[in-house]
């Protein structure tokens, strides 16, 4: 089903507001999602990129995987990776558990 160009374009504002995003509210997911180190040196299993930040914000705000590729020019494959390598490191097996997470985090809300 086609999307009209109004909604398409409120989309791609959507998107544009995550990655031009405060530096405040980016150090609050840098913090989230990138725990200290352990005592080793090594960072914990649940560190994500700033681009699988990017990524993660977009999904749990309801963005498709090819609205996502569209807006961050990149292709449904890197979105696809980027969606499995963030389920598996922060050890969440669906969407409903990454909404979950992202809401206890804060990094969205239920508006």
């Amino acid at each position: 089903m086609a999307k009209n160009n109004s909604n398409q374009k409120s989309d791609t504002e959507s998107t544009k507001s995550v990655a031009e995003e405060k530096p405040q509210e980016q150090a609050n997911i840098q913090e989230t999602t990138n725990p200290k180190k352990s005592s080793r040196g090594q960072s914990k299993r649940n560190t994500l990129t700033p681009r699988q930040e990017q990524v993660f914000k977009l999904i749990v705000e309801g963005f498709t995987n090819q609205q996502i590729a569209d807006n961050l020019k990149t292709s449904l494959k890197t979105v696809d990776a980027h969606r499995a390598t963030i389920m598996t490191r922060l050890n969440i097996h669906n969407l409903a558990g990454l909404v979950k997470y992202a809401i206890r985090n804060g990094l969205t809300s239920v508006d």
